[in-house]
């Protein structure tokens, strides 16, 4: 694959206007945010509940002794940080929902779990306001609004493949419908409030998916675009901005399984595709810098400037789940050139389908 791609716009994109209101004012403001945290997903042994934490910008390793762990076991969960619709002070949530989740037996596999928890936090398994309307595994999750609101899509249940949610903090509510149904799929914001790419996934056949669509949660109007080249699920994404041409920005769908030249490739893969988009115009889908390792179902986050994604974790074979990375990969652009760079800090162990969220450092009352 070619590692220097440049992305030419092909297509117009209306997109939604900037609503400049005290909520983008306390986003700007509440934005520092220089811890990243990875949290719950499968390590080996069992559904995990701990939390690593990383200081940023150079991603070395801290110990919080608060403990912002899961309440619960979790795998296959979403997640973000979110500004706390009751603090006037730009206060953050770390913000889990939805995964399958083990109790007393941690081998013991339960159907879903179907609450949105604040890490850190007491649990309160009987407040229905927290509690997600369908169960959901294997959803995409993406904060919007800005850092206001996680909206909630998609999963691997009969009642959920095409219903979404979203969760403010306190309460859930339902979203809109997914123009098709859509697990394992990947979400991102493109602007804010309310600009959205969904990208690849499975369908309601178990059948990896190309498409792509933007949302303008604004008008409820789904727009499909460009597929991209490989059918692809359980890949990473992100959005970064170019760092020599920051009016860019470049979508990534990172790894994953894929569907190769009409033949469904049970291999994990290291190819990597790009969109970028700028100003009004969006390009097609190319292909990127390989992974240096083929990965799936790894966590992915990008920084609060657009300037860096995180690639975590992830499962390296196809039906060896106990084969997990504890790498952590960093993707950067400059003048439309991108490439992977492999930190030398590491995950403690191994662990796939976690959550990767950025976090304000002072969340973490450090040893």
């Amino acid at each position: 694959m070619n590692n220097q791609q440049q992305l030419i716009p092909q297509q117009s994109l209306n997109v939604c206007k900037h609503r400049f209101n005290n909520r983008l004012i306390n986003f700007v403001l509440a934005v520092i945010a220089d811890l990243l945290l990875v949290t719950t997903g499968w390590n080996g042994y069992v559904f995990a509940n701990d939390t690593e934490t990383f200081s940023l910008p150079n991603v070395t390793k801290i110990e919080c002794l608060n403990h912002l762990q899961s309440a619960e076991h979790l795998d296959y969960a979403v997640g973000g940080a979110i500004l706390d619709p009751n603090s006037n002070n730009n206060k953050y949530l770390p913000v889990v929902c939805g995964g399958l989740s083990v109790f007393d037996n941690p081998h013991e596999r339960k159907i879903g779990y179907k609450h949105c928890q604040i890490l850190g936090e007491e649990q309160n398994i009987n407040d229905t306001d927290k509690m997600l309307h369908h169960f959901r595994r294997d959803s995409a999750s993406v904060v919007l609004d800005y850092g206001t609101t996680l909206w909630i899509t998609g999963g691997d249940y009969a009642e959920t493949p095409g219903t979404t949610e979203f969760f403010n903090g306190s309460a859930t509510s339902r979203g809109p419908y997914l123009p098709e149904y859509r697990n394992d799929h990947c979400l991102e914001l493109v602007s804010d409030p309310s600009l959205v790419i969904l990208f690849g996934g499975q369908d309601g056949k178990g059948m990896r998916r190309y498409e792509a669509w933007f949302i303008d949660l604004s008008t409820l109007t789904w727009i499909p675009i460009e597929s991209m080249h490989l059918a692809r699920a359980g890949h990473a994404c992100g959005i970064v901005r170019d760092s020599g041409n920051p009016s860019w920005k470049i979508v990534i769908a990172a790894g994953g399984w894929i569907i190769w030249n009409g033949v469904e490739y049970n291999g994990i893969t290291d190819t990597v595709e790009l969109l970028g988009i700028q100003h009004r115009a969006y390009s097609k889908w190319r292909f990127g810098p390989e992974l240096p390792v083929s990965i799936a179902r790894a966590a992915s986050v990008t920084t609060p400037d657009k300037s860096r994604m995180f690639l975590i974790g992830g499962q390296k074979t196809t039906g060896n789940f106990y084969d997990l990375s504890s790498h952590i990969y960093q993707f950067q652009c400059w003048n439309l050139v991108c490439q992977w760079t492999k930190l030398e800090q590491e995950l403690q162990n191994g662990r796939s389908g976690a959550i990767a969220m950025v976090l304000p450092e002072y969340l973490c009352m450090l040893k």
